[in-house]
């Protein structure tokens, strides 16, 4: 059995891709961001609530 914590395993190659892919200018912190914002329309329109 391994009791190691979860973040002592690599990322997912995915996760990697898409921090690469948006990291090119500034963004607005705390929720206020253009891909915060893209994120909760996408969980609305599945009708989830928030």
């Amino acid at each position: 059995m391994n009791f190691a914590l979860d973040n002592t395993s690599p990322l997912p190659t995915q996760i990697l891709k898409k921090i690469n892919d948006v990291n090119h200018w500034y963004q607005i912190s705390y929720g206020e961001d253009d891909y915060m914002r893209e994120l909760t329309d996408r969980i609305k329109n599945q009708g989830f609530l928030l």
